[in-house]
């Protein structure tokens, strides 16, 4: 007598986050669009308000992680690296606006 016991395990979280990549990559343009909208705007507020001229750096860090972000989007990245880029995007210049 053969008897078998198996056991699926199936993360319902991974599951989700999983599907919403999926449809993120399915909906790639749009989402492209979205991010490249907001880092876009967002950037340069940061750049033309609370960057002074007297400063190279605070200009430089203001600009690399936009150049990244639309540097992902122009080599055709995943849209999860685009979507982490461009977050990171925007904390960068959130903590120029701060400090």
């Amino acid at each position: 007598m053969h008897t078998s016991i198996t056991k699926k395990n199936v993360n319902i979280k991974s599951k989700a986050k999983s599907d919403f990549w999926e449809m993120a990559e399915f909906n790639r343009f749009g989402v492209i669009a979205f991010v490249l909208a907001i880092v876009a705007c967002f950037s340069a507020v940061v750049a033309g308000f609370f960057v002074d001229g007297s400063s190279q750096l605070e200009l430089t860090l203001a600009i690399i992680p936009t150049m990244a972000t639309l540097c992902s989007i122009l080599v055709v990245a995943p849209v999860r690296i685009i979507t982490i880029v461009g977050a990171l995007s925007i904390v960068a210049d959130v903590l120029l606006m701060i400090f």
